[in-house]
């Protein structure tokens, strides 16, 4: 697997690999970079053409997108819990994989690029992120899990560990950058995710990195050292993780 811990994508895909314990060693790349390591060389570009993080090497299969590389090996894997076989209930999970890149995944764009890269964007832009948010929180407050104590139904699945991924970051726990009140179903269903097995492991580097609010308030990015220094940590609980596995 080919990222940077910090990466939401990323963990997407390093967490179900964790649970399901299958082995998997883990190549940090340089988002943005040309040369060696980096996700516009050559070598990544093959892997994929967006140079976007995360990429895989399954034994010479390459691809990237997370949403993609995670099916692919729940698929190849036989994950039936995080993916099930039934055709209707693995279509409420795919329902929300297609759902959740230009809705869920706004948090990103609004509220985490410009802390973790110094990312600017005009006012109006993100105020149609930040409304996409919102709606975005509505639905999965009055349609994902209105009923239901996960997002496909009564167990987690792919769906779950993506938007976790996502929207963890905001949580006072770890970047802190939003107020959760108005949609009760999903802090509770946050509290829920948190008790997923290796959820401390995937989210180290943003527990290392705090609270980001003031940061954010002011138009300023976590300190450079700062980032490197808890991709560093993450990398060393990832590399034991993955050493107990072979």
């Amino acid at each position: 697997i080919f990222g940077v811990p910090v990466s939401q994508p990323v963990r997407a895909v390093v967490w179900p690999c964790l649970i399901k314990r299958c082995p998997f060693k883990f190549q940090p790349v340089t988002p943005g970079k040309e040369g060696k390591r980096g996700t516009r060389s050559p070598e990544f570009l093959e892997m994929n053409p967006s140079g976007q993080i995360p990429a895989i090497d399954d034994g010479g299969f390459k691809m990237g997108e997370s949403m993609a590389i995670m099916t692919y090996l729940a698929e190849t894997r036989r994950w039936s819990d995080l993916w099930p076989t039934d055709a209707q209930e693995r279509a409420r999970v795919n329902m929300y994989l297609h759902y959740h890149h230009r809705n869920v995944r706004e948090a990103s764009a609004l509220l985490i690029a410009p802390l973790f890269t110094g990312a600017k964007s005009a006012p109006d832009v993100n105020e149609n992120r930040r409304t996409n948010l919102v709606i975005a929180l509505s639905t999965l407050e009055e349609h994902y899990l209105d009923d239901k104590p996960y997002l496909a139904g009564d167990t987690v699945t792919l769906a779950d560990l993506a938007c976790y991924s996502e929207l963890a970051q905001l949580l006072p726990q770890f970047q802190n950058l939003w107020d959760f009140g108005a949609t009760p179903n999903v802090r509770q269903w946050c509290s829920r995710m948190s008790q997923v097995p290796y959820h401390d492991d995937v989210m180290l580097c943003n527990t290392l990195l705090g609270d980001g609010s003031s940061l954010l308030a002011n138009g300023q990015p976590f300190p450079l050292e700062s980032m490197i220094a808890a991709n560093k940590e993450a990398m060393k609980r990832l590399a034991v993780l993955t050493e107990e596995m072979h």
